[in-house]
């Protein structure tokens, strides 16, 4: 029943409580950091990032791989899609602290 501050990144998460699926907007992404570690998540693709080196530890196709079986960071196509999150990851972070009280 409050407002939502304006700098707030976030969005509901109702959907918890009546069950309807979360879903990505389209072109959209999942972004959250737990621990050490940041985490971006696409339609297709989620990207596990160790906090303080930057380094990838974690890469998996959603569609191929709903139940992230099999971590695919190491390989070629791994490496690109990595370049390509990590992009809009950083566009993502940079969006946020644009944001009044951003830091």
């Amino acid at each position: 029943g409050c407002d939502l501050p304006a700098a707030a990144m976030g969005r509901s998460l109702l959907h918890v409580f009546t069950g309807e699926p979360l879903g990505l907007p389209r072109g959209g992404a999942c972004i959250s950091e737990f621990g050490r570690r940041l985490m971006i998540e696409t339609e297709q693709y989620k990207a596990i990032f160790q906090v303080d080196s930057g380094e990838a530890v974690g890469l998996y196709d959603l569609l191929h791989d709903s139940e992230e079986g099999h971590n695919i960071v190491r390989t070629v196509t791994g490496l690109n899609v990595l370049d390509s999150l990590r992009c809009r990851l950083a566009n993502a972070l940079l969006a946020m602290r644009s944001l009044p009280g951003g830091g």
